[in-house]
């Protein structure tokens, strides 16, 4: 339940008017591209891994790729998402790198 409540406060303190609700479909798409952070298979849904809390609605920029399979056991299990927080900013250091390059070589 500590982690859980750790989880809160972050969402808590990141959140602003740009991340609560924050949707973006050119992102969910991005992350649709990628192999399940769990089994390795295609991904069929963006999981959003903090949810809606204390009133917000979820914001695209917290979810990772995770196929159907996956994504109904951590809809299931709510307390095993609290390491997919990092696989979350794994993602957007991976994609601000890419586009850093691409600046770059430009």
């Amino acid at each position: 339940m500590e982690k859980r409540n750790d989880l809160h406060a972050l969402y808590g303190a990141l959140r602003n008017k740009y991340l609560d609700g924050y949707k973006n479909k050119k992102w969910k798409e991005y992350i649709k591209s990628m192999p399940c952070v769990k089994c390795g298979a295609p991904a069929d849904d963006p999981h959003h891994i903090l949810g809606s809390v204390h009133g917000l609605k979820s914001s695209d920029l917290f979810c990772v790729p995770v196929c159907r399979g996956c994504h109904q056991f951590y809809e299931n299990n709510p307390t095993e998402n609290h390491w997919l927080i990092l696989e979350t900013i794994k993602i957007q250091a991976d994609f601000i790198k890419q586009v850093y390059e691409q600046i770059r070589e430009a």
